[in-house]
């Protein structure tokens, strides 16, 4: 994939493809972060990404919301 460095005021910029945004999974205006090593440039998503199984694994007693009970007013006993 190649993109195209752009004067952009007194900087420059480099415009994402349409396959790298949805890769990253960003949006206009989103924070990411930018590497370098060597003589690549690294662009990642800055958001956190969870996973349900992460989620769970995370809850303990302490952490448990309060469970409320609600009497059935449909079908919920089928």
């Amino acid at each position: 994939m190649r993109a195209r460095v752009s004067k952009w005021g007194n900087s420059l910029a480099i415009r994402l493809p349409k396959a790298a945004v949805e890769s990253l999974r960003v949006q206009e205006g989103e924070t990411v972060e930018v590497t370098i090593e060597g003589d690549a440039f690294i662009i990642r998503s800055a958001s956190p990404r969870y996973r349900l199984e992460d989620l769970v694994a995370g809850i303990t007693p302490d952490n448990q919301p309060e469970t409320i009970e609600f009497p059935p007013v449909g079908e919920e006993l089928l």
